[in-house]
């Protein structure tokens, strides 16, 4: 069995769909959807390579552990040392 894509759905739903008299109806709102899903997915990979090129930015700059540790706390602890450093400074 194989995963189910938003494709697939839209797929299925022009199979069950596309034999009634009300085609024409459903056929609109499907391709509505179809477009919408596509600027979703769109905007998702903008978003993705947008963030690739931030992590880029900050490795480059030796931060990017900094920015990880505050964006993502309980996945990147910062170390006893790093933490001390910081109150220190202020």
């Amino acid at each position: 069995m194989g995963f189910y894509t938003v494709e697939n759905l839209f797929e299925e739903l022009e199979a069950e769909l596309s034999a009634t008299r009300r085609w024409s109806f459903w056929r609109e709102r499907i391709d509505a959807a179809r477009l919408r899903v596509e600027r979703m997915n769109q905007a998702l990979l903008d978003q993705a390579r947008e963030l690739e090129v931030a992590a880029n930015v900050l490795e480059g700059a030796g931060l990017l552990s900094e920015f990880r540790a505050i964006a993502y706390p309980k996945l990147y602890r910062r170390d006893c040392q790093e933490q001390s450093n910081q109150k220190e400074r202020k």
